[in-house]
């Protein structure tokens, strides 16, 4: 008995999924960040809580716990490179545990419509690129290239596909503390643009993401619900607020297999080669076209989008 949990019991249930699910794709939860996300939840509405400045502590936290008995805190197992090897035995476990989880709750006819099967990740587009070989004197021993700008630059770019080879509208994320009219006029209205002091992805551009950008997009498209969302388990992907989106918003959301992706996900696999190919080339010709030397980022959105297309 006592006094009722802070937390509503569909809360503390989301938590409880959210930390397992973390766990099983080996990224484990500390309790720092538990109690972060709790602050999250309670100073979102304001509701009262004993906690000292929003934020539960110690007598909160093992109150939780006995609530969840099947959560326990301990020391991670550090796994090296070897140890992590992909084999063919993980993979074929990662599709089995995909199945049972759309088995569970009654959603295995997603894997018989392509339009409901979608992999989002991130990449950098250099806006200095190398472009390939170039021709000249067989007598000169080297060739130089003068590059103007910072040659290792690149703008983070959130792309999104399906099975059926639909784009989603990508998200640009800038490295600037501030986005001018400039860029983001020059931006196709439909693309989501961010800003981060590394030009990085993080958890709340990628909730912006989600709720802004593919949400309405899979409305407008009229795609059956629930879809799945196949993602690598970067720590900006695994947020309570984007699970708990992603679970009201019929988006199911699965990570793919650990260090895996280069074998396993469409889009680092099939998608983003073809499209830093076509990068170089569409940098090449417009320097060429325009004489201009630096792909400034008032430029940079109208550019990739010839790409995309």
């Amino acid at each position: 008995m006592g006094p009722s949990s802070v937390l509503t019991e569909a809360e503390e249930n989301l938590l409880f999924s959210w930390i397992h699910a973390n766990a099983k794709k080996g990224f484990p939860i500390k309790r720092r960040t538990l109690y972060e996300t709790v602050s999250d939840i309670v100073l979102a509405d304001g509701r009262p809580t004993p906690f000292k400045d929003g934020r539960p502590g110690e007598k909160w936290f093992k109150s939780f716990m006995r609530r969840h008995p099947d959560v326990s805190e301990r020391h991670a197992e550090s796994i090296n490179t070897a140890r992590a090897a992909v084999t063919e035995e993980n993979i074929r476990q990662w599709f089995n545990e995909l199945h049972q989880h759309l088995q569970q709750g009654n959603n295995l006819d997603i894997l018989n419509e392509p339009k409901r099967i979608y992999n989002a990740d991130e990449t950098g587009f250099e806006t200095c690129p190398k472009t390939g070989k170039v021709l000249g004197p067989i007598s000169f021993d080297n060739l130089y290239e003068v590059k103007s700008g910072n040659e290792k630059e690149a703008i983070t770019v959130m792309a999104n596909f399906n099975a059926a080879g639909d784009t989603v509208p990508p998200m640009v994320v800038f490295p600037l503390q501030k986005i001018s009219r400039d860029i983001s006029e020059n931006l196709n209205s439909e693309w989501g643009i961010g800003r981060s002091k590394k030009g990085w992805m993080t958890g709340a551009l990628y909730f912006e993401y989600i709720a802004n950008i593919f949400l309405p997009w899979l409305k407008k498209e009229r795609v059956k619900f629930p879809v799945i969302l196949l993602v690598d388990g970067h720590k900006s992907h695994t947020s309570y607020k984007v699970a708990k989106f992603c679970a009201d918003n019929g988006i199911i959301q699965f990570a793919l297999y650990p260090n895996a992706t280069h074998v396993l996900q469409p889009a680092d696999v099939a998608i983003f080669r073809p499209l830093k190919s076509g990068w170089r080339d569409a940098v090449y010709n417009w320097k060429h076209k325009t004489g201009n030397k630096v792909v400034t980022k008032t430029v940079f959105g109208p550019l990739l989008e010839t790409v995309f297309n």
